[in-house]
């Protein structure tokens, strides 16, 4: 037992310095836990321990007082205030809410099957009249391929549509987003040559095999000519079009632009276009995805809706990463990451205590529907006032439901059942996303970091910022009382210019050279193209001046700093010796310098209101 003695007498040491109270303002206590905790998370950790301690002490005593003050002054009932946690709250709830319906795997997923294009052939059996026996027929086929046989001839044998049987079943290439989610689940499950269980669609009965496998292809930029069919184009008019297809594709190659031909020929004007594998018919991809060259163009080629001419704009990259933002909105907009959040209905139903109220459905619809479209009812059992179902103490009545259904079209008695469980899912996650940060740990601790960050803010708001940059006649004693602080080192005065492209760059350049009185009205000349200034620099604003090497009337640059963004200075005058800054000049110094001497003094009141006292030995343990 002895042996054991000192490791639990440590574990029960460490215990004892977390929960002891570390410093104390006013009546309030904050314990070493509460300290450490903020110091891990806000320090940085690969510095000295005892000086970082000792210098984020300092830091959170302040915090801490200041957080005080702007909860006696009552900034948390401020308009403003709930406003802008409100805001906050329903920010979070988003990136929570996805986080709960794990869209990191879902992008996740996403990003591994857009890396392949899967060549996909299907058996289709279309319902009919009978679904019984489209399924008795599906079920033989699949049987028949479990035997063995081809695949290709039961497309064909068992075929009941006409496209079908000319497409041989092949759906072509797909990659993901292209089919609906639970299609491309088994697609994407299936290994090359391998087919699927037979599939229930609204339209039919399906079997899916991956025929083929290869890398991803991407995704494609266009700009189209477009030669429409009318409705009522006979084959007559459709050679004709065909020739003047050929005309255009012949003047394209002889040196015409293909915006002047697009202009000129074209059925839709600007007709510029994104696509990706498995969003068109085969017969337009096909001559789309050949085009291996920005710039090249297509033979005319027909489909359904007129013949095409295309030109290549861009080959898109595929995502590089999970996160890519064009897989997110894809995932927003193919509805697959509402599948996953209804799944979370049901589990915040449990949390939330949801309970139904006993009433006969199809008594409640037939009021509700009666109510809705006529406004009357013969109803003696349910009232507007009927109560539908509860979510812990909140009741929702029929009128509510009532009251939804009138911002809805096309409401009638067939789909009200629908319409009554979507009502209630969607108060479910309403009342979720109000209280997220009662149910919701890491959005209890978001929300009040950031409600904390926004007190202090306020208050110092209040009593600094605000305070320092309206007391103008302070700003000016204070600069004069401190004059010699405020001086300009040696420097340049230089005019500077950002271009938008070096062609303009260097035009720009080349003007203020020739004539650098008239800069601003050269700048103006260039619109958002460009932006022009003049103002005076310190050369240790910039390592790579050095000061001999600066000559009066020297360009410097153009020089590329970003994308699309490129700068030059013209120099106009060289500074070798400090000099004075007037009160304009260092204003900016000099109202950062006077908010600190007002923070400071505001920071004295605030000890005097709240006299902090530290606890010596347990610091002493902490360090």
């Amino acid at each position: 037992m002895k042996a054991f003695a000192w490791p639990i007498a440590l574990c029960f040491s460490v215990s004892c310095v977390h929960s002891q109270t570390l410093f104390s303002y006013g009546d309030k206590r904050v314990s070493s836990k509460e300290f450490l905790t903020a110091f891990k998370k806000n320090s940085n950790q690969n510095a000295d321990r005892t000086t970082a301690l000792e210098n984020y002490l300092n830091v959170f005593i302040t915090y801490k007082l200041k957080l005080q003050a702007a909860l006696d002054e009552k900034i948390p009932e401020s308009e403003s205030f709930k406003i802008e946690s409100d805001n906050f709250k329903k920010q979070i709830a988003d990136n929570i809410i996805n986080e709960e319906a794990n869209e990191k795997k879902l992008l996740q997923q996403a990003f591994e099957r857009s890396k392949k294009d899967i060549l996909v052939q299907q058996i289709f059996i279309e319902f009919g009249n009978d679904t019984a026996a489209a399924f008795k027929k599906i079920m033989a086929a699949f049987n028949q391929l479990k035997t063995g046989k081809d695949f290709s001839s039961l497309v064909l044998t068992n075929a009941t549509d006409s496209s079908t049987k000319k497409s041989k079943g092949y759906i072509g290439y797909i990659t993901v987003f292209s089919l609906p989610y639970e299609i491309e689940n088994i697609v994407y499950g299936l290994a090359t040559g391998e087919y699927s269980a037979p599939y229930k669609s609204k339209l039919g009965y399906h079997i899916f095999k991956a025929t083929d496998v290869r890398k991803a292809v991407g995704r494609r930029r266009l700009n189209q000519i477009l030669l429409a069919f009318p409705p009522k184009y006979n084959e007559a008019d459709k050679n004709k079009t065909a020739l003047l297809a050929d005309n255009i594709y012949q003047q394209l190659r002889n040196g015409l632009s293909f915006a002047e031909a697009q202009k000129k020929y074209s059925t839709k004007q600007n007709e510029n276009i994104e696509i990706g594998v498995g969003e068109y018919n085969e017969n337009f991809e096909k001559p789309v995805f050949d085009l291996k060259k920005q710039g090249d163009f297509s033979k005319p080629f027909a489909t359904e809706y007129g013949y095409n001419i295309v030109q290549l704009v861009q080959t898109v990259s595929l995502p590089k990463f999970a996160e890519d933002l064009y897989l997110k909105e894809k995932l927003e907009s193919t509805g697959r990451l509402l599948i996953a959040k209804s799944e979370l209905i049901k589990k915040w139903k449990k949390v939330l205590n949801f309970k139904e109220n006993d009433l006969s459905k199809n008594t409640l619809l037939k009021y509700v529907d009666s109510m809705l479209h006529y406004h009357s009812t013969n109803s003696s059992l349910l009232n507007e006032n009927t109560v539908l179902f509860s979510l812990n103490e909140n009741l929702f009545f029929i009128k509510d439901f009532i009251n939804h259904l009138h911002g809805i079209n096309n409401v009638s008695v067939a789909n009200l059942k629908d319409q009554l469980k979507r009502y209630e899912d969607l108060q479910c996650e309403n009342y979720y996303r109000k209280y997220i940060d009662v149910y919701n740990t890491k959005a209890k601790d978001q929300l009040a970091e950031f409600n904390e960050a926004n007190l202090v803010f306020s208050v110092m708001d209040k009593h600094v910022w605000s305070r320092a940059s309206a007391d103008s006649v302070q700003q000016r004693k204070y600069y004069e009382t401190n004059a010699i602080k405020y001086q300009w080192q040696q420097g340049f005065s230089a005019i500077i210019v950002s271009a938008k492209n070096n062609e303009a760059a260097n035009e720009i350049a080349k003007k203020i050279k020739e004539n650098p009185g008239s800069w601003k009205n050269i700048g103006s000349l260039y619109g958002a193209y460009a932006s022009a200034d003049s103002s005076r620099y310190e050369t240790q604003q910039f390592t790579q001046f050095k000061q001999q090497d600066l000559k009066l009337n020297e360009l410097i640059g153009p020089k590329r700093i970003e994308d699309d963004n490129y700068v030059f200075y013209y120099v106009t005058a060289i500074h070798l010796k400090p000099e004075q800054k007037n009160f304009k000049e260092a204003s900016g110094f000099v109202v950062n310098d006077y908010q600190q001497l007002i923070e400071t003094e505001w920071l004295n009141e605030l000890k005097k209101k709240y006299p902090v006292k530290l606890d010596q030995n347990t610091w002493k343990n902490i360090k």
